[in-house]
């Protein structure tokens, strides 16, 4: 490659314009990563105002688990017994708390899929 006279000056043009065109695709990841840190900041201050109502919702989920647990836990039993019932869900009732979370849980989420799979219930 010749560098001499103005074919050299050419080149050495298109190589500053080269580097150019790098450092001007650096600055646009800049800015595109300033955005993305506004963008994930204000998720997280979003977020920060979501924990009381998270926490109401908790505790008012929790009041109906046991609600649930006195009022059906002991007295309801399907008609000739639990084994006779097709719609009995041993995983999903109000005999133990963590079933009557299950039984909340199908009836507020309807669209999982029923019974839910046993890793899923075990608490």
């Amino acid at each position: 490659m010749c560098t001499t006279g103005k074919l050299g000056k050419v080149v050495r043009i298109v190589r500053v314009l080269r580097v150019l065109r790098v450092l001007r695709i650096i600055s646009r990841l800049a800015d595109a990563f300033r955005r993305l840190n506004e963008i994930l900041s204000r998720i997280i201050t979003i977020s920060f105002h979501l924990v009381p109502i998270i926490a109401l919702m908790t505790v008012a989920f929790y009041i109906y688990c046991m609600v649930g647990l006195e009022v059906f836990g002991v007295a309801f039993n399907p008609p000739g017994g639990k084994e006779a019932a097709d719609w009995w869900d041993p995983m999903a009732n109000f005999a133990t708390f963590g079933g009557s979370v299950m039984a909340l849980f199908q009836v507020r989420l309807p669209s999982l899929p029923l019974p839910l799979p046993l890793e899923c219930t075990t608490f």
